[in-house]
């Protein structure tokens, strides 16, 4: 089961069985574990290796947490035993982790083999190989242990799950096969159910007969987390599509839609035993709802700066970061995984950049657009861009990659969620966006000051529809 720096997306996300703690891994940083209702960090956790999974377990008062590593280590953190790092023989990357009540650990690798350590005798893990095809998706990919610590579920990214008794050398039972990634499996901890969660749908199983109970296939994006609450009534699911779903179990039907996130979402918690729900989105920012109304009771994210604007604190805003603050960047869906609260800092620090690796577009390029396709952000974006080529001091580096995002906006088409809020044709909207600074970019165009810029200078002018045979020979002399 499943507050980052502005620019720094957390890469896995784990919430403990109470809601109350959540454990973030930003990119080769340490697992800082925070409470989720202050914000205020507890432990930062370093492992010697990049942290490749993480999981608390369902025991509500011992806040246990599992690290995996890249390099096949397997450490547990709590807040009354801090950091232990375990004997692992695994030698390979650790994709799975899960606690279990009574000093369990399940750790699962990217070769498709199971640890079951019992971390109160200090022994080894007992090894279990998985059966799995040879040449895709052997690893596992999520991992539960049955809340009496007699059984696991294993799910893989292959689309095989297996249950398997903890006790026992027999091979774990494989239930089902070849479908999507499974990324969630978790076990109710009052009724006889177990939901696997991948692709676009998710699936309740009953693990005494096999069979399905339900099945949950609404979903438009790819599912990354899901939650079953304690009597298998309510499962939460979400992901790329920034939406969580509340299902009634026994209709599979969605009871609330909830889209106060604005990032993927990572991580879904059932809590107050079951009563209210907590996701965590792509950006770490939390949220708390009542499940029987759908009602947000509270959001949060990690203590640290989030200056949307960009400005420093006092000092006068400059045109384009008075455009930024026009917008809610919290509400604006953004092509990553974070939602679009990071644009304007990492605007600000691509009109800073005096190098070609400084103005590479990070947190932009590939993000606010994508390969040709243009998310929600890139409308205001437009307005920023050009604001920044009007008013702002560039390097050129710095000016080559703003026009080079400005032909990006102007040429590209609508991703889904620019659609989905209203904009299916934002390409058009932020050529209106710019039309004003046809000027510049002849300028920029015929004096060929900026290296590299005269092309992309070229092919706005030619979207925002200027004469074609006019800048052949503009551009023709600029060459000359």
């Amino acid at each position: 089961m499943s507050g980052s720096s502005l620019n720094s997306s957390p890469e896995l996300i784990a919430l403990s069985a109470d809601g109350e703690l959540v454990a973030e891994v930003v990119h080769r940083g340490p697992c800082l574990v925070w409470h989720r209702a202050t914000g205020a960090v507890v432990a930062s956790v370093e492992t010697a290796a990049h942290a490749t999974a993480v999981a608390f377990g369902d025991d509500r008062s011992a806040h246990l947490l599992v690290i995996g590593d890249e390099a096949g280590g397997v450490h547990t953190w709590s807040q009354h035993g801090g950091h232990v790092p375990l004997h692992s023989d695994h030698g390979c990357r650790v994709t799975a982790v899960a606690p279990g009540p009574g000093g369990l650990v399940l750790s699962g690798d990217e070769n498709g083999s199971v640890r079951v350590w019992n971390t109160t005798a200090g022994a080894p893990g007992r090894r279990i190989d998985l059966e799995l095809p040879e040449q895709f998706g052997k690893q596992a990919t999520s991992l539960t242990a049955r809340p009496d610590g007699e059984r696991f579920a294993a799910g893989t990214a292959s689309g095989r799950m297996f249950l398997g008794d903890v006790h026992s050398p027999a091979p774990p039972r494989l239930v089902f096969k070849d479908g999507p990634r499974l990324q969630s499996v978790a076990f109710a901890t009052r009724a006889e159910a177990i939901l696997a969660a991948g692709g676009t749908s998710a699936q309740l199983w009953d693990p005494t007969t096999f069979g399905t109970w339900s099945l949950l296939h609404d979903h438009r994006g790819t599912v990354v987390a899901a939650a079953l609450d304690p009597r298998a009534a309510r499962v939460a699911t979400g992901g790329t599509e920034r939406i969580v779903r509340i299902w009634d179990t026994s209709t599979a039907e969605v009871v609330h839609r909830l889209t106060d996130l604005n990032g993927w979402v990572l991580a879904l918690r059932f809590v107050a035993d079951g009563t209210q729900l907590v996701a965590v989105d792509g950006d770490g920012e939390a949220g708390l709802w009542d499940v029987r109304t759908g009602a947000l009771l509270a959001r949060s994210h990690r203590l640290g700066s989030r200056s949307e604007t960009g400005a420093a604190p006092g000092a006068p805003a400059a045109p384009w970061q008075q455009e930024a603050a026009r917008h809610d960047w919290s509400r604006i869906a953004c092509s990553c995984r974070r939602g679009a609260r990071h644009v304007p800092e990492d605007f600000a620090r691509l009109l800073a950049a005096r190098t070609p690796e400084e103005a590479s577009g990070h947190g932009l390029v590939g993000d606010v657009e994508s390969q040709g396709f243009l998310s929600e952000a890139s409308l205001p974006l437009a307005s920023m861009l050009l604001l920044a080529l009007e008013h702002e001091q560039l390097s050129a580096p710095a000016r080559y990659r703003v026009l080079d995002l400005l032909m990006a906006c102007v040429e590209g088409e609508a991703d889904l969620s620019a659609s989905a809020a209203g904009h299916p044709d934002i390409e058009e909207e932020c050529c209106d966006a710019v039309r004003r600074g046809i000027p510049l970019f002849y300028e920029e165009l015929a004096a060929g000051s900026t290296p590299g810029a005269g092309e992309p200078a070229y092919l706005i002018l030619r979207a925002l529809g200027e004469d074609t045979e006019r800048l052949d020979g503009i551009r023709k002399t600029g060459l000359g």
